[in-house]
């Protein structure tokens, strides 16, 4: 027996959920097929040969192969975190010619998020300032653009951001990121928080209708499950019949199943989009502090904290985390007969999408940024809440009519009785999902 289709409720939890999966599958399958069994010195010849060619994807794929490889010898401490370095380095700077080459920013960043960890784990130690062999490149024309054979982490890091923050500081978003900044006069520790507070409720105030809608749509949709449940009892021998049945009262009602999906959707270009305002603006964000995200702290736990709100801090992103989770408790379900199933599907996604961002070297500022929304989401459902739902009110009659808004006079009949189809099929409607009684 086939089973129903889901609920459109579930719409945007369940694709979320599937794109998780989905890019869990492809971080394993990508694991699994690595090709034949190298050792590090061949994966690294390799790793030379693409970088000479300025193959910049091929080399990022080798490079954790490479890593898992040196991870495995046995070799001193200092051995294996100079050989990682080594690698990552000479992974960072193909992608850096790659991008100077093709005028790709986004090959850029890539450099950039390949040795930003390293960076802020290795700044001040003797290895960092330690000089590294890069291939020249196989054309002539690349070897005169990219002169340079050797060069250090620490070198490099500094053209990659200096070239980075250059290309950055044309770009209107980051004219807009400043502006915000400058509102307070720049000052460390309060300018940039201020500007993280202000663009949340800019955007928060651009997405509260749609999100008031989405929720209310949410409270709409709870009030037809019994209805609906109704329908499913009556026809769980039939599940065609069943979603037929159960669209036909969503028409009769005049609500769109569908309808909660697109306040979600419309959002997710505004999300993208103030990600690349952060982004753009990260290296100007690095002058700015927040509470325990300040240089002195990273000192006493560089593992934990960010040294500034340009970096990763991951006492912030544990923060947004519980923030997240509490918020997928506040937001109202549209089916309460499955209330537990979809609440731990809510907390499920918050937790894998919060844990991938651990991976993911974002600004402080930009998780402060969410933390902000989600305060605001989190109010703005609680809100939700308590406000009165409309009663339901049929907006079709059963048998496909319109039901209008103004009473329709009567007409007597043949036999002198009055007769008014309307009102019949409000009366056939009214039986058809009349509550069964208590026996």
């Amino acid at each position: 027996m086939s089973k129903p289709a889901a609920k459109p409720g579930n719409f945007i939890q369940t694709l979320l959920l599937a794109t998780m999966i989905f890019l869990g599958l492809q971080l394993f399958m990508n694991s699994q097929n690595q090709g034949p069994d190298l050792s590090a010195t061949e994966i690294l010849g390799k790793m030379e040969e693409a970088a000479a060619n300025l193959q910049d994807q091929s080399i990022a794929r080798m490079l954790p192969q490479y890593e898992s490889k040196i991870g495995r010898e046995e070799m001193t401490e200092e051995q294996r975190q100079e050989r990682r370095l080594r690698a990552k380095l000479l992974t960072a700077v193909t992608q850096y010619r790659a991008g100077i080459q093709r005028n790709d920013t986004g090959r850029l960043d890539a450099s950039y998020n390949t040795l930003v960890h390293d960076y802020l784990s290795l700044e001040g130690k003797p290895i960092w300032t330690q000089e590294f062999g890069i291939p020249e490149p196989v054309v002539a024309k690349s070897r005169e653009q990219f002169p340079e054979t050797r060069t250090s982490g620490k070198a490099f890091y500094e053209k990659l951001t200096g070239e980075l923050q250059q290309r950055n500081s044309t770009t209107f978003q980051y004219a807009i990121m400043d502006f915000l900044v400058g509102l307070t006069g720049k000052v460390p520790s309060i300018s940039y928080c201020v500007a993280a507070l202000l663009l949340a409720i800019i955007v928060r105030a651009i997405v509260w209708p749609l999100s008031q809608r989405q929720l209310m749509w949410s409270r709409q949709m709870s009030q037809l499950q019994p209805l609906v449940a109704e329908i499913k009892e009556k026809y769980q021998s039939d599940p065609q019949e069943f979603q037929k049945r159960t669209m036909a009262l969503y028409q009769e009602y005049g609500i769109n199943p569908m309808a909660g999906c697109f306040p979600a959707l419309l959002q997710m270009p505004l999300f993208l989009f103030v990600y690349n305002w952060m982004t753009t603006y990260r290296f100007e964000f690095q002058k700015g502090v927040f509470l325990w995200v300040n240089p002195d702290t990273a000192q006493k736990a560089p593992w934990l904290v960010a040294p500034n709100l340009g970096h990763q801090d991951k006492i912030l992103l544990v923060v947004y985390t519980a923030l997240m989770v509490l918020n997928s408790f506040l937001t109202p379900v549209s089916d309460p007969s499955n209330a537990k199933q979809q609440r731990l599907m809510g907390v499920g996604i918050s937790l894998v999408f919060s844990i991938s961002l651990f991976f993911w070297p974002l600004p402080s500022a930009f998780v402060l940024y969410w933390i902000f929304t989600l305060v605001f989401a989190s109010i703005q459902s609680i809100r939700a809440y308590r406000l009165p739902v409309p009663p339901l009110v049929k907006k079709a009659s059963a048998a496909g009519g319109v039901i209008p808004t103004k009473p329709v006079s009567k007409a007597p009949s043949g036999n002198g009785a009055a007769s008014n189809p309307v009102a019949e099929a409000r009366k056939r409607a009214a039986l058809t999902h009349k509550q069964k009684k208590k026996r």
